[in-house]
């Protein structure tokens, strides 16, 4: 059974269906809206769902991530995050995630649980989550790099 992670941007909501419950939504019809489309992963180091949706803000969000990958153990992350923040970090983290963000504005994802940590190149960064709706959501700020790397962890 596959669960489907829906956006719905004008609204700033978030709806989790199964796939059948979606495709009777889609059969009755809906008022045009601006949906994205993202199937949730389990993070089975923690047992968290996690789903990115990209710069809020914009039409095709999703088009933001570049990459994306999950990670169950905390063996690679010390490649990913700096010293300070290693050494700041007392809990070890079971998952991340992993992504590379194109372009800066408001980064949203959906995650069952509030992570532990952001990081964004390397550095901590603050984010902020609400634990009704799975809304998690992190200030990305303008790059002269193409890319940025922005992380996770659970």
């Amino acid at each position: 059974m596959q669960h489907i992670h829906i956006h719905i941007h004008t609204q700033m909501h978030i709806h989790i269906f199964l796939d059948w419950d979606l495709l009777a939504l889609l059969y009755n019809g809906v008022s045009l809206t601006n949906w994205s489309f993202v199937s949730l992963q389990r993070l089975a180091g923690c047992g968290a769902h996690f789903a990115p949706i990209g710069l809020l803000h914009m039409f095709n969000s999703g088009g933001a991530i570049r990459e994306l990958h999950y990670h169950e153990d905390d063996q690679q992350l010390e490649q990913h995050v700096s010293e300070e923040a290693l050494c700041n970090n007392t809990s070890s983290s079971s998952s991340w995630v992993e992504m590379k963000i194109h372009g800066c504005g408001e980064f949203g994802a959906y995650a069952s649980i509030q992570p532990k940590h952001c990081f964004l190149n390397k550095h901590k960064l603050q984010f902020s989550y609400d634990p009704l709706s799975g809304l998690l959501k992190v200030l990305i700020p303008q790059s002269e790099g193409f890319s940025q790397d922005l992380i996770f962890t659970f």
